[in-house]
């Protein structure tokens, strides 16, 4: 049967087995971030403030919030897991909860700002259980950052190290690498209440590390030919409301002497709305991970490109306290005949105490079709 009868196969009828020659897609339809992040719907690529953003537009490698922007060295970290509230559809596959079923994500970011640099480190995995398979998807993004025009320009790269490991039994199967690049920017008109931003990543293909061939058998899964991240686009754009500046020059301890900052608003309290649309390429000859985690094929969408939105609003209503984020944001389908989800989402960031640096703790939720994620970050208070 060629490839496009088993495609026909899985749409019309029961799934069919998995064929050797498609590659398996690892995508990024959900948003994966700290609390603040997730929080917001991951409206978040225009504002892209903190470690944890690095992921959204490597620009947040460089970009100086409010509370830092005069100063010439900074630094921030973010540390992020999730539990399941119960069903945890990672693909909107509807494929059904299967028994010894279970999935989680997780993210770890570190950054470092030196005047108009910046450089950090994110690591992020996505790990996926059924019975006795393990699949882990890990990403290393190291990203670097330059502030332009006092900061009213800032633009991010990123190179970015993927691994796919498989293991059954907690046993090493096989193992697949790949090496991919992405770009980001920020544009922050000095005293606007606006920004924009954009983030692009490239397709990356994940080649095997154990010359491990196309087809060779692992229990009930077959090794693929290649994992595959699709290129995504994103383009967003922010707007606040409210006594305190969205952007402000980034003097970044440069100024001339007998120059005073530009003063910061003592009033913490506004309101930021972000939108964000995200474009997910087509992947021919392509099926979902967890079809073949299963065994089965569940062929990807290999005309049509994925399009989806993502809305939020961020607050302060117990000001130096408590900050509030609610969102929502449509993940669209990868798969013939599955409908895209609404997500709806809600965070918050609380400050607990000052034990050399002032720390906070948050909480996000997110909410879908067969998707119910609890999301717990700590790091600094900003």
């Amino acid at each position: 049967m060629g490839a496009w009868g088993l495609v026909l196969a899985v749409v019309w009828a029961q799934p069919a087995p998995y064929d050797p020659t498609f590659a398996v897609e690892v995508h990024r339809g959900l948003v994966i971030g700290p609390a603040k992040v997730v929080g917001m719907g991951g409206a978040y690529v225009s504002i892209a403030e903190g470690a944890g953003a690095m992921g959204l537009n490597p620009a947040a490698a460089a970009a100086r919030a409010l509370y830092n922007s005069d100063q010439y060295f900074d630094w921030d970290w973010s540390l992020d897991g999730n539990t399941s509230l119960g069903a945890l559809d990672l693909e909107n596959n509807r494929l059904g909860q299967a028994s010894g079923h279970d999935a989680g994500v997780a993210l770890a970011a570190l950054s470092f700002q030196l005047g108009a640099f910046g450089l950090g480190a994110t690591i992020s995995g996505i790990t996926l259980r059924l019975d006795e398979l393990d699949v882990v998807h890990s990403e290393l993004a190291i990203s670097t950052g330059l502030n332009l025009l006092q900061g009213q320009l800032v633009f991010g790269g990123q190179l970015l190290l993927a691994t796919t490991n498989i293991e059954i039994d907690q046993q090493p199967a096989f193992s697949q690498l790949g090496l991919g690049v992405a770009v980001g920017g920020l544009a922050r008109p000095k005293g606007e209440p606006f920004s924009f931003g954009f983030y692009f990543r490239p397709r990356m293909e994940l080649g095997s590390l154990d010359d491990v061939p196309a087809g060779a058998p692992f229990g009930r899964v077959q090794a693929p030919p290649q994992f595959r991240v699709p290129a995504q686009l994103v383009v967003g754009m922010s707007y606040a409301l409210g006594d305190r500046a969205l952007n402000r020059v980034a003097t970044l301890g440069s100024l001339p002497d007998g120059v005073e900052p530009e003063p910061l608003s003592a009033e913490r309290e506004r309101y930021v709305i972000s939108a964000d649309v995200v474009y997910i390429e087509p992947s021919e000859q392509a099926t979902g991970l967890e079809a073949w985690a299963r065994g089965q094929l569940q062929p990807v969408q290999a005309v049509r490109p994925s399009i989806g939105f993502r809305v939020g609003i961020d607050s302060e209503p117990l000001q130096d306290r408590l900050q509030w984020r609610l969102g929502f944001y449509w993940e669209p389908t990868r798969f013939y005949r599955v409908s895209g989800r609404t997500h709806l989402t809600s965070g918050f960031d609380l400050r607990l105490f000052e034990w050399v640096w002032m720390w906070r703790a948050g909480m996000a939720v997110d909410l879908s079709r067969e998707y119910s994620n609890l999301i717990f970050s700590f790091g600094f208070w900003r």
